[in-house]
């Protein structure tokens, strides 16, 4: 059983491959040993050498493989003599010097006719007594020297006829100063015979397909690769494309390949047709019965230990050597044991050994037992997911009811505090203490009980848990309020007891003070009295003064008066008489009259009041000094007085003041309790996740797991909350889920 944090795996799976069956080539060891009856092609010089020695005529067909180039150098360098040689060949053989000198030496018995490149190369002599076929593979050098006789001969010769006269293209010919070169060829002596030539053993076809002589064979030979009629057994050069060998092994011929040397074949046991074909030129040519039954017995003997075989279904555990698989490019053996890396798997944590690779890496073809490992990683968060809305919601109403259990917490601290701070003081004037000490004892036993468990770790009963922490809330402040009333109460009662013993001490004082300040007063009150009388003594005796003093006074002033009022006369008579001169003349006159006037009335007030006129000081002289000695001491007297008597008055309206208890400027401040008006949030009507954590993303909900042993209890929770496991994080990788 799994345990620790949720990590990667690595997994495997081996699969036996033995059973799987191909269409494939197989080599077989120690085959292909091919013995045919001719001599090889490499020694074409000794093959034709007699045959020219002994001819009187040649005609020589070459192609453009390296063997045609050593025929070709054979015929053109025989000694001089009486035969007479035609040759034709491709038009690569224009440039060629060595082909120049042999014409220059020898025009006048070697006629060379140029036209198409040929698919095999023959000798033959004397129009058709003997000769040596060149053949091979297709696209390939001959392979082997063909000696021919009879009707082959002949019907090589009646091909070469064909060609040399009626499909060559240019001519070697001499100027008219003897110089050899290749010209347009001179017209044939005889009617062409077509593109279709019959021959005595086969057949020439110029640009067209040669029909199969033998249509059921008991051997083909097929280099190219190409579909022939039916046959027991095939030659097929092995390949990545098998749908040839496929299709003639469905029709029950046995397909093999051993590198004969051979062109297009088909044998049976009495016939043996050779297709020599290279574009446009097709030569069949057919062997007679002796050759064609030992030529079936030679290739027979060959597919019976072949180079390659093969096989339309083969099982990898019968593979024995090296094998071409179809498609492939080339051979390889059979791998007995091969390890392949899948891709990653990722599976939630819950089905995680049921996880699979979707698609397993195609193996090699070879492979015989393949081991597939992949990693498995367990399902992580997507990227983006977020906390899931029900998670929000069950928070808030845990941290609701947190904040509320701490704020009741506190405000029953804040009273405690309160109580501790006071109790001393206000002792005998606190009512009711006992019973607010006992509500508040209880108060903290039923916060420390709604504490010990969130709402979401009891989702059943969290609506019931939030009405009881509303209903504590309430009791607390209650509890706070009676308190404050309580407190109040008390604060008002010792504020009056202390008033009332400061009033009483006042009142007390004040009528003592009162009786001392009646005696200073009758004493203030004599002495303003002897001093009006100081007073009156000192102005009768500064009266005559004042009389000589005013009468001078009044004599100055009856003196301007008369002055006055003479100017004022005269500035009216002058007014009048300039009745009729400019504005600015009459407005001067005018402001004369009015200044004389006003004169001329302040000194007839001055006059009224001449007898209560005080002169100055300095006119005095000392007469004046006892008189005001004598005020300042009675101003002086006077003054003491009205404070003693103020003092008096004040100290009996205090010692008279009435009790009346002043209310506290500054009452018992209400506790204060932490906001707790908030309203508690609903309750979701789905329990929160008992384990991991739940995220939300597209519509979907993941539950989120840290490690295996939650996998197993995780299931219902997550089959309740329709969600799907998944992995907080992987151990190793990181892990992409937003804010997580």
């Amino acid at each position: 059983m799994r345990s620790g944090p949720l990590a990667p795996e690595l997994k495997e799976r081996t699969v036996d491959r033995s059973e799987t069956t191909f269409a494939l080539w197989e080599s077989v060891a120690g085959g292909g040993a091919c013995d045919l009856p001719w001599r090889k092609a490499t020694d074409v010089v000794a093959a034709v050498t007699s045959l020219i020695g002994s001819a009187k005529s040649l005609v020589v067909a070459t192609g453009k493989t390296t063997t045609s180039g050593a025929l070709l150098d054979a015929v053109l360098a025989s000694p001089p003599g009486a035969v007479r040689t035609y040759v034709y060949a491709g038009r690569h053989v224009e440039s060629d010097r060595r082909v120049f000198q042999a014409l220059g030496s020898a025009s006048d018995r070697l006629l060379m006719r140029l036209g198409y490149d040929l698919p095999a190369d023959w000798l033959v002599a004397d129009a058709g007594r003997a000769g040596v076929l060149l053949v091979g593979p297709p696209g390939a050098d001959r392979r082997w020297a063909v000696p021919v006789d009879g009707q082959l001969a002949r019907s090589l010769f009646e091909a070469f006829h064909a060609l040399f006269w009626h499909h060559a293209t240019r001519e070697a010919l001499p100027d008219a100063a003897g110089v050899v070169a290749f010209r347009s060829p001179l017209p044939a002596p005889t009617a062409s015979r077509g593109n279709d030539v019959t021959l005595p053993a086969g057949r020439l076809l110029i640009d067209g397909k040669l029909a199969e002589l033998i249509a059921e064979a008991d051997v083909r030979v097929l280099p190219d690769g190409s579909v022939g009629g039916r046959a027991g057994i095939a030659f097929v050069p092995p390949k990545g494309d098998v749908t040839v060998p496929k299709q003639l092994a469905a029709e029950a011929t046995q397909v093999v390949w051993a590198d004969a040397g051979l062109p297009r074949t088909a044998v049976s046991r009495e016939r043996m047709v050779l297709d020599l074909v290279e574009r446009p030129v097709a030569l069949q040519l057919e062997w007679p019965r002796r050759d064609a039954i030992d030529m079936y017995h030679r290739l027979t003997k060959l597919a019976a230990s072949p180079s390659w075989r093969f096989h339309a279904r083969r099982r990898l555990a019968d593979v024995t050597g090296e094998v071409l698989v179809e498609g492939a490019t080339a051979p390889g053996k059979v791998v007995p044991v091969l390890t392949l890396d899948a891709t990653e798997v990722t599976a939630p944590p819950d089905r995680f050994d049921e996880a699979q690779p979707e698609r397993l890496p195609d193996p090699p073809p070879l492979a015989l037992r393949v081991t597939y490992r992949w990693k498995l990683l367990p399902l992580a968060l997507p990227t983006g997911a977020r906390e899931a809305e029900l998670t929000r919601q069950w928070r808030a109403v845990n941290e609701w009811a947190t904040r509320r259990v701490e704020t009741l917490r506190q405000a029953l601290d804040g009273l405690e505090g309160e109580e501790k701070s006071i109790l001393d003081r206000l002792r005998r004037w606190l009512s009711g203490h006992d019973e607010l000490r006992r509500r508040h004892a209880m108060a903290r036993e039923t916060l420390q009980v709604l504490a010990e468990v969130p709402p979401g770790q009891q989702p059943a009963t969290a609506g019931e848990l939030l009405q009881q922490l509303e209903a504590a809330t309430q009791d607390v402040k209650a509890l706070a309020g009676e308190w404050h009333s309580v407190r109040s109460k008390a604060e008002t009662s010792s504020a009056e007891a202390s008033q009332r013993a400061e009033w009483q001490e006042r009142t007390s004082r004040a009528a003592s003070d009162a009786a001392a300040k009646r005696t200073e007063l009758a004493g203030a009150e004599g002495q303003v009295q002897e001093a009006g009388s100081a007073l009156e003594s000192a102005e009768a005796l500064l009266k005559p003064a004042l009389d000589v003093l005013r009468a001078k006074r009044k004599a100055a002033l009856e003196a301007d008066r008369d002055l006055a009022a003479k100017e004022l006369a005269e500035a009216r008579r002058e007014a009048e008489e300039q009745i009729n001169a400019n504005s600015k003349k009459r407005k001067e006159l005018k402001r004369r009259v009015t200044t004389l006037e006003e004169r001329h009335g302040q000194i007839g007030r001055d006059l009224d009041l001449v007898n209560a006129w005080e002169p100055p000081s300095s006119d005095l002289g000392e007469a004046l000094a006892p008189v005001t000695a004598a005020k300042a001491a009675l101003d002086a007297a006077r003054e003491r007085a009205r404070t003693l008597s103020s003092a008096v008055a004040t100290l009996e309206a205090a010692t008279n003041e009435p009790f009346v208890f002043a209310p506290l400027s500054r009452p018992a401040r209400a506790p204060e309790l932490p906001v707790v008006d908030v309203a508690a949030p609903p309750v979701p009507g789905e329990a929160p996740p008992e384990l991991g954590e739940l995220f939300e993303h597209k519509n979907k909900r993941y539950l989120a797991l840290k490690t295996w042993e939650q996998v197993a209890r995780a299931r219902p929770v997550a089959a309740r909350l329709k969600a799907d496991l998944v992995a907080m994080s992987v151990v190793g990788r990181e892990n992409r889920a937003t804010g997580v």
